[in-house]
């Protein structure tokens, strides 16, 4: 894109604040599994699902719609931060009046506090995506990573505390209801300007049909993402679902979390698109194969090396989650390109289309988890997680080609490649690990042997670095800035 430079250093800036979020949560992790039993957890995933379900209801379109904001007025943003203002306080509400109906789907009584408590993140919610989506619209990627470390850091050394105090699901909420409240004001502070919420019919309704028309896409994603989730926690558990949390937090997030920050840098861009195709024929394809080469890859080698990992960093009791962590992590790396081109649909009022293929996402994950109800086997939904963003992506391509939005012909060997290269990666990481943890050989020698195999990888990567596909595309946009 013509702002190559400064798009690639707000992403910079957003992968950093990530990654030491990311980091951070190991720790948070490894210390809250230790304090914390399988059950808790499951309940806690079952009030984080709740947030996530109502948090969307009410943040729905009004972050996009500032980003997407074609001057960023004063006006502008108080009347968004007025309709977040009052979607938050009526949606938190609801959930609060509904944690019991909520806990009873999902099969986990245990989890009506914490989704009682965590309602508050919901009401932060709106105000939050408001006044990260104009930090985004100006630039401000550095203020940003700041006020997200910031919180995340506070919310996380706190929820530490409280689950050191009362040792329950309850306690594992508080580290992302504080991390939400603080974000917008610390955004505010930097900005050095408060908006105050203002109410105004004339932009209110403006944006009232995006906004209409984001809700119903993240409602039917919402369905296809947790109908696995609910038919794990109720038919085969809260511990099992717990385990499914924990693999998810050491595979999935970090995933996801850089999706979200590559796709936030970019989604303001997208409004140049909406009546230039050739701009997005030009560009659409080496975004997706940019994100194609960080995720898939990463998504492979996470694959690998999470078994390892979950019985050290979560101590005994986790057996699922490490068996489960290399197919949560496949499903997230190819779920990042595809995100990104669905992002671009919905900002260039091509919605219907993300709704057919959330719609068919939706009849994927039912249609796997009938045979899981049956048989009683969490691979059924593993299965059906995967599938999940493979049948997405294919149907959102077909549309972009047919519109001219994007260029298979670029796009459809760059994947080859990609998949390529990644089975390759997760091969070669397999049977170095299967070495260096082979306890019939001796110990030095083995873990000497498979150090230097390591910085043999490294050091060729890094020599060749200017050939590989990531870098040659990245470098087309950073010099054209």
């Amino acid at each position: 894109m013509t702002r190559g430079r400064s798009l690639a250093l707000g992403s910079v800036f957003g992968l950093s604040s990530q990654a030491v979020t990311f980091l951070l949560q190991f720790g948070y992790s490894a210390v809250t599994s230790r304090l914390i039993d399988p059950s808790g957890f499951g309940a806690y995933g079952v009030a984080l699902g709740a947030s996530a379900l109502f948090a969307m209801v009410a943040t729905a379109g009004i972050g996009q719609a500032t980003m997407l904001l074609q001057e960023d007025s004063r006006r502008s943003i108080r009347a968004m931060s007025g309709l977040a203002l009052i979607s938050g306080a009526v949606v938190s509400m609801a959930l609060l009046l509904s944690a019991n109906l909520w806990s009873d789907l999902w099969g986990t009584p245990e989890a009506v506090n914490p989704t009682r408590i965590i309602a508050l993140f919901v009401l932060a919610a709106p105000q939050s995506v408001v006044m990260q989506g104009v930090a985004r619209r100006r630039g401000s990627y550095k203020l940003l990573a700041i006020s997200t470390v910031t919180a995340n850091v506070v919310g996380m050394g706190v929820g530490v505390a409280c689950a050191l105090q009362f040792r329950s699901a309850s306690a594992l909420v508080v580290s992302p209801i504080l991390s939400q409240v603080l974000v917008p004001i610390l955004i505010q502070i930097g900005l050095r300007r408060f908006y105050y919420p203002a109410f105004d019919k004339e932009i209110s309704k403006t944006i009232t049909p995006f906004v209409g028309k984001v809700l119903v896409f993240g409602l039917l994603a919402y369905a296809g993402r947790n109908v696995p989730r609910i038919a794990v926690s109720r038919f085969l558990g809260s511990s099992v679902y717990g385990n499914w949390n924990r693999s998810d937090v050491l595979t999935s997030m970090p995933l996801q979390t850089v999706e979200t920050a590559i796709v936030q840098v970019v989604y303001p861009e997208f409004r140049h698109d909406i009546l230039d195709r050739k701009r997005a024929h030009d560009n659409w394809a080496n975004m997706m194969l940019l994100v194609a080469w960080i995720g898939v890859p990463t998504s492979v080698g996470l694959g690998v090396v999470a078994p390892h990992l979950i019985p050290i960093l979560f101590g005994p009791g986790w057996q699922i989650a490490a068996i489960i962590a290399p197919g949560l992590a496949l499903a997230s790396g190819l779920q990042m390109p595809g995100s990104v081109l669905s992002s671009g649909l919905q900002a260039t009022n091509n919605q219907t289309q993300t709704w057919i293929s959330e719609g068919l996402v939706l009849v994927i994950q039912v249609w796997c988890v009938v045979p899981l109800i049956i048989y009683g086997n969490i691979w059924f939904a593993i299965g059906g997680v995967i599938a999940a963003p493979v049948i997405r992506h294919t149907s959102d391509l077909y549309y972009a080609n047919r519109h001219g939005l994007v260029n298979l012909r670029l796009l459809l060997p760059g994947y080859a490649n990609v998949i390529v290269s990644s089975t390759a990666l997760g091969a070669g990481l397999y049977f170095l690990l299967d070495f260096a943890f082979d306890g019939d050989r001796p110990l030095v020698p083995r873990f000497a042997l498979t150090l230097m195999a390591a910085l043999v990888a490294l050091t060729l990567v890094f020599v060749f670095r200017r050939r590989l596909p990531p870098v040659k595309i990245a470098k087309q946009y950073i010099g054209r800035s």
